[in-house]
């Protein structure tokens, strides 16, 4: 051994005394460590851990701890041997590899040249370099070890599959991977599947004997190689590594064997045979009920009972048009078979059930209506025998998809008994059908219109359902049309609603008696006595069907709506009979001046109102050196206010005026939304306030954005000839309102306001200047306020109005030169901060001194520098006395 390794031995051997002296032991149970020559193979070496250092290995030299193949893990480290070593759980990043190096290329063919070729790879894995070796075979031996390490951990292609097989039924898994020939060891089977391995091909087959579930487990190493790898330490010698696999390298998969059988119910149409979707079907078995819906096909189906099962099945709820029975079957699950189970069920059918009667009218009613007493005349009817109708169909018949009757297609005729009642009525299908008399005796109109019915589902316990019809035939009747137009606003033009004629609608008239009639039974219909109202659509009401006796009557409005005046005028008529028509058609139009003038609509004249809103200004009024006094007495004259409809459509734009008034006419029934458009000028701050104007006919309220109302201005009621004559004034003139303005509500405008903020500083070094007298100019320099910086040397004042201003210095800070140079600035933007800077020079030959500062030394150093030096000493004294021991 050259004097440069033994040098290097005496280092190391140093290091580890101290490493060993400062490290607390690990308390664990001694082990001994031998080793002894096995071969006679040399290699060379560059030793990273001992800087490239040049090595050489007489020999191949088995290391074994407690009797246990190991290997050394500190190359170039002396190793004696002997007791002593602490073991410990090796659990550093190069476990695995190392283990995976250990068992490929010894344990499982311990030979002494797979001993030291496994070692000597261990030690490239830490970094040497190996220059030479006499072991045979090195380098191909190393490539196969350390391929296999590679490939450890590849699983076969269908590793951690869940596989499910029916019982009887084979699956063959392939192996792309190309590596389940390597997975040699069946470690569990718990399905008790009937297994063929050859090669990278399994096939997996469920039989009688296989379990319901389980694991199916290969491994590719002997469970005897897992376990934990241990290092050996002592202080002065080489550590050594003992090597387990931490796994088998188990490959997985997840096994299901469906040992069951399944029941399908088919739901059907016992008349068609049709499937019957939508039934609610009860399942019960093993103490579970399960309740399930036949789909569009009429199936409900229940997989993966367990073979032997009972399941009782019951019909819960029939399908919409079906008649349940109540009907249950019980059957036995077969292992992978499927029983069908075939249940029917009637459609429900309905029956109609017809009354025929003529009329005669005999006496009058009367009730309480919104509009007074409503006189309702009452016919005397009588069963009508000999009526005959055809019964058709209104839709297609059908009950699901099967059509047993199409739309419009006569599905009966019947006629009609002594009774009024009809004779030999068949039972129809749910659907929607219509009787339309055909034939009627002599002396009665025929009623054709046709009378609609339906027969609809009542419930799965119901057979069959009813309907009930009254047919009546009458004498001549009324068609009274009303035709009526109201004015509509079509645009706005210089604050001036332009007007257009339109079909009126939602307005209400009554027909009322023009003379009294006396009935059979001696009762009466007084004169003015309303019979009938109804409400005007896209421009016409229409009384339809009436049955009046001849005479004289008139129809009149009773509900305007809420944005037009009402017309109370009577517009009469006379009814006579002169035919056997069926329906005799009276029109209402307004009265012709001429003969020759065209029929023009019922006119309903839109309802205006109008209101003021008083505008009031902000004032502020200079106490100097104390502010400014602020009171809302100045005029709003030429603020501008927008009048807006809820889509934001402008309709009028008024300009308040000298007396601070804004007058808005003709504002139409509506809710508005008033707003300020521009202040009076540029120092007021424009209200962004929104309000709610309110019109109806009974006038204007005012509301805050709140819902607070501000104010209202409510119309006086007025008579029918007053009404009369404001209709008829309006219509003849369009000048302005000349009525006292009503002041709905009052709006105030404040003034632009800033805050003006001073910072007062030291010249040369930027310090905050405290108690240093400022006062605010204004533009012609009188004093606004005075006062003195704070802490921060700051002056702040708000409430400035618009305008210009200046701060001046009127009291230094003591040590400073007074600086009575005004600072200009400007408010311009209400609620903002508009900030200025002043500075001030000291008084001269008052400047302070800079302070002293002091240092510390440590001795921690010199400390850490003896510390070395003994460290140093100790190193020489022990390279001189220290021996060669034995190297391996």
């Amino acid at each position: 051994m050259n004097k440069k390794k033994r040098q290097a031995i005496s280092l190391v051997g140093v290091l580890t005394v101290m490493i060993a002296f400062f490290i607390t032991p690990i308390t664990a149970l001694a082990a001994s460590v031998n080793y002894e020559k096995i071969g006679d193979y040399v290699s060379t070496w560059n030793i990273a851990s001992l800087g490239g250092l040049h090595w050489t290995d007489n020999g191949v030299h088995m290391i074994k701890a407690d009797n246990q193949p190991a290997f050394c893990i500190e190359h170039g480290v002396l190793l004696n041997g002997g007791s002593g070593f602490e073991p410990s759980e090796l659990n550093s990043a190069e476990k695995e590899r190392l283990s995976l190096i250990s068992y490929y290329g010894y344990q499982i063919s311990p030979t002494m040249e797979n001993y030291g070729i496994t070692q000597n790879i261990i030690w490239e894995e830490f970094g040497d370099t190996l220059l030479t070796t006499q072991l045979p075979n090195y380098t191909n031996r190393k490539n196969e070890i350390l391929a296999k390490v590679a490939n450890y951990k590849i699983k076969p292609s269908f590793a951690n599959q869940n596989i499910t097989l029916n019982l009887g039924d084979s699956i063959t898994l392939t192996d792309t991977n190309n590596v389940l020939s390597k997975y040699g060891n069946l470690l569990e089977n718990s399905a008790n599947l009937q297994i063929e391995k050859n090669g990278n091909i399994l096939k997996l087959t469920a039989t009688a004997s296989s379990k319901e579930s389980g694991k199916l487990q290969y491994s590719m190493v002997p469970k005897d190689q897992v376990g934990q790898s241990f290092i050996y330490k002592k202080p002065g010698e080489q550590t050594v590594a003992t090597f387990k696999l931490s796994n088998a390298g188990e490959m997985n998969l997840a096994i299901k064997v469906n040992l069951n059988g399944n029941v399908k119910l088919k739901k059907v149409d016992e008349d068609t045979g049709q499937a019957v979707p939508n039934t609610k079907m009860k399942f019960e078995y093993n103490g579970q009920i399960k309740e399930i819906v036949t789909d569009t096909n009429g199936l409900a189906q229940i997989d993966g009972v367990k073979a032997g099962t009972k399941v009782k099945i019951t019909e819960v709820t029939a399908s919409n048009g079906f008649v349940n029975k109540g009907e249950s079957k019980e059957i036995t699950i077969e292992p992978n078979k499927t029983i069908e189970v075939v249940f029917g069920n009637k459609a429900q059918q309905g029956l109609l059930k017809l009354k025929k009667t003529g009329q005669k009218a005999i006496a009058v009613t009367t009730t309480d209506s919104d509009y007074g007493q409503l006189h309702d005349i009452t016919f005397d009817y009588v069963p009508l025998a000999d009526v005959t109708f055809n019964i058709k169909a209104r839709e297609d018949i059908k009950v699901g998809d099967y059509v047993h009757a199409k739309k419009g297609s006569v599905v009966a005729t019947v006629k009609t008994d002594a009774k009024g009642e009809l004779i030999n009525m068949p039972k129809l299908y749910l659907g929607k059908y219509e009787a339309i008399e055909t034939k009627a005796p002599a002396g009665y109109l025929m009623n054709t219109t046709s009378l609609p019915f339906e027969f609809t589902y009542e419930g799965q316990n119901v057979e069959l359902v009813s309907q009930s019809l009254e047919a009546k035939n009458d004498f001549q009747q009324l068609k009274i049309t009303v035709h009526k137009n109201e004015e509509q606003i079509q645009e706005w033009k210089e604050n001036e609603p332009v007007l257009e004629e339109v079909k009126a609608n939602d307005k209400v008239f009554g027909l009322f008696t023009n003379q009294e009639y006396a009935m059979t039974d001696n009762t009466t219909v007084p004169a003015d006595g309303l019979l009938a109202f109804g409400t005007v659509k896209d421009g016409e009401l229409v009384f339809p069907n009436l049955q009046l006796m001849e005479g004289r009557y008139y129809i009149q409005e009773l509900d305007a709506g809420e944005s037009h005046n009402i017309d109370t005028t009577h517009h009469e008529f006379e009814f006579t009979a002169t035919d056997h028509e069926t329906e005799k058609v009276i029109e209402l139009y307004a009265p012709k001046e001429n003969q020759e003038d065209e029929s023009l609509p019922l006119l309903n004249k839109l309802h205006f109102n109008h209101f003021s809103l008083k505008k009031v200004n902000e004032e502020a009024t200079l106490e100097e050196k104390n502010g400014y006094d602020f009171t809302f007495t100045g005029n709003g004259k030429d603020a501008i206010f927008t009048l807006e409809t809820e889509d934001k459509e402008v309709i009028q734009t008024v300009t308040v005026d000298k007396d601070s008034l804004a007058m808005f006419t003709n504002v139409p029934v509506g809710t508005f939304y008033l707003k300020e458009k521009q202040p009076s000028s540029e120092s007021y701050v424009r209200s962004s306030e929104t309000y709610k104007i309110v019109s109806t006919l009974k006038g204007v309220q005012a509301y805050d954005s709140k819902g607070q109302l501000l104010g209202e201005a409510m119309n006086e009621e007025t008579s029918e000839e007053e009404e009369e004559t404001e209709q008829t004034e309006e219509s003849d003139s369009k000048e302005p309102i000349k009525d006292e303005p009503i002041v709905l509500l009052e709006i105030k405008n404040h003034l632009v306001k800033g805050v003006a903020e001073l910072t007062k500083t030291d010249v040369l070094n930027g310090k905050a200047l405290p108690n240093t007298g400022i006062r605010i100019l204004d533009k012609d320099k009188k004093v606004v306020i005075e006062g003195k910086t704070d802490n921060q040397g700051q002056f702040t004042f708000e409430k400035l109005p618009k305008g210009t201003y200046y701060f001046q210095e009127f009291e230094a800070p003591i040590g400073y030169q007074l600086d009575e140079t005004p600072i200009q600035f400007e408010i311009k933007e209400d609620g903002k901060v508009v900030k200025s800077t002043m500075t001030n020079q000291l008084i001269p030959n008052e400047k302070g001194n800079l302070p002293q500062t002091g240092e510390k030394t440590s001795i921690l150093g010199i400390a850490l520098g003896s510390l070395l030096l003994v460290g140093i000493a100790i190193y020489y004294f022990y390279a001189k006395k220290k021996q060669g021991n034995k190297t391996k």
